[in-house]
């Protein structure tokens, strides 16, 4: 049973892990670095490129898979849940749901990166260049990130009535957000609120100021989102999903 409850986030390590290895593969497995230092630092632990392109694997990739699980947890489909908790219960329980699978998901898709970081690269390495501090700030930068797309999620859900299109206008949106940095050189995405890390290891910078701000702009975002979805579920009939006059 307790298996069962936790399968889709075994499952999606694994999957992350995957991901890691194959994107990764050259530092990881070959000679083609000179050292395991240029190899860790310039490739594997680099917001532009491999597993840590902020654009494509987490601004497209894990933001799809977040939209589309934080819209799995949205079983509204008749008004006895509603009935059950109230309005404002089940949309606390929707908000904590969302948040709950963003945590996840950052910590999976990090924990796989430390994991098989910690098999292939001496500790010592990765204790002289502060890998596990940069990965902890990493996880929770993304945090933030995925709690966007997750209340966002949530928005959507309630403005459409809880169909499933709201995932479809989700993804477009932050995939959208995030590609602009690709097409245009624009970084409107929160999703890079984590470039920090190439400058962690390449320079050896880091800039606490901006990291917090950065945080509390996901912070303001995530309860503004939920704000306004709560009142718009509000106005919405608990059987029909209709907005009242």
């Amino acid at each position: 049973m307790k298996f069962s409850k936790f399968k889709k986030d075994i499952l999606r390590f694994f999957f992350f892990c995957f991901l890691f290895c194959s994107l990764c593969y050259s530092p990881l497995f070959t000679d083609y670095f000179p050292s395991d230092y240029i190899g860790l630092t310039q490739s594997v632990m680099s917001w532009a490129v491999g597993y840590n392109n902020l654009w494509y694997i987490p601004g497209i990739v894990v933001t799809i898979l977040c939209a589309v699980s934080t819209n799995r947890i949205a079983y509204l489909r008749d008004s006895s849940f509603v009935v059950q908790k109230g309005k404002h219960g089940y949309m606390r329980y929707f908000f904590s749901r969302a948040v709950l699978n963003a945590f996840l998901i950052s910590a999976e898709f990090v924990g796989a990166e430390v994991v098989i970081c910690t098999i292939r690269y001496k500790n010592a390495l990765l204790l002289d260049t502060g890998f596990y501090q940069c990965c902890a700030l990493y996880m929770l930068s993304l945090f933030g990130y995925f709690a966007i797309v997750g209340i966002t999620q949530v928005l959507m859900t309630v403005v459409v009535n809880f169909n499933n299109i709201s995932c479809v206008l989700t993804i477009v949106l932050l995939c959208g957000l995030s590609s602009l940095h690709e097409y245009r050189g624009l970084d409107i995405s929160p999703v890079y609120f984590s470039k920090f890390i190439s400058a962690w290891f390449q320079q050896g910078t880091f800039d606490w100021l901006i990291y917090v701000l950065h945080l509390l702009i996901c912070l303001c975002v995530v309860f503004a989102l939920f704000y306004i979805a709560n009142i718009i579920f509000q106005r919405k009939d608990l059987i029909f999903n209709e907005q009242k006059d």
